[in-house]
């Protein structure tokens, strides 16, 4: 599965650098008015990094505290809506759903709804800010004190963050390229094996690149 997740990556990674050095030429056509206007739907190949606080509890000894760092490649899927308010303000909402392996976890659906406020800074370019809730699915494995456990919880939390897009075109197809970075605040990962409490915080950073096609009024 990680094998797929770095291939897919890279492929998309392609795609969106040659849309960008030749989408220039090819998208005067496009009608800035009508920029971020609209539905959309694309794919997003992200890498994430994630800091993770750990701290065990054991009855008669104090507790004890670490951090763990792991990072790892994920693939999401995306859809949402805008609305163009005035000449240059964006207001849209977006979810996004997909699959994240970080470190030596255990490939796992995560994902996001939230809203966005942005503004047109140039003629089809928008610069955006981010927020909303975030959830993912995290299992654990091992052996703890002599306890085995596998455990595997669905945790939400909250995201934000910003990015930038573009509209451009591929001959005459209209195309949302883009960048974006997120930070996600995952509520605490908590168990217990045999007498001893394992509580993780994880706190998860996000590069996203984003390939997207408008639908109806937003071509």
């Amino acid at each position: 599965m990680i094998h797929t997740l770095f291939k897919t990556t890279h492929f998309a990674a392609l795609v969106l650098s040659s849309a960008l050095l030749c989408g220039p030429a090819q998208a005067q056509s496009s009608n800035s008015a009508a920029s971020f206007q609209g539905p959309y739907i694309g794919i997003s190949p992200i890498y994430g990094w994630a800091k993770s606080n750990i701290t065990l509890s054991r009855p008669g000894f104090a507790d004890v505290s670490g951090s763990k760092d792991s990072n790892g490649p994920a693939i999401a899927v995306f859809a949402g809506y805008d609305w163009r308010v005035g000449s240059g303000t964006v207001l849209g909402v977006s979810g996004d759903f997909g699959f994240a392996k970080l470190g030596d976890s255990r490939t796992a659906p995560a994902g996001t709804v939230r809203g966005r406020f942005g503004q047109v800074v140039a003629p089809d370019v928008l610069l955006y800010a981010t927020g909303g809730g975030t959830f993912a699915q995290q299992s654990l494995s091992g052996t703890l004190g002599g306890v085995a456990y596998d455990v595997t919880q669905v945790k939400s939390g909250l995201v934000f963050g910003g990015g930038l897009e573009t509209r451009t075109a591929l001959g005459t197809q209209p195309i949302r390229l883009g960048v974006e970075v997120l930070r996600h605040h995952l509520s605490k990962f908590e168990f217990d094996a045999g007498t001893r409490h394992l509580a993780i915080d994880n706190k998860v950073w996000t590069l996203g690149l984003r390939a997207a096609i408008p639908l109806g009024a937003g071509r």
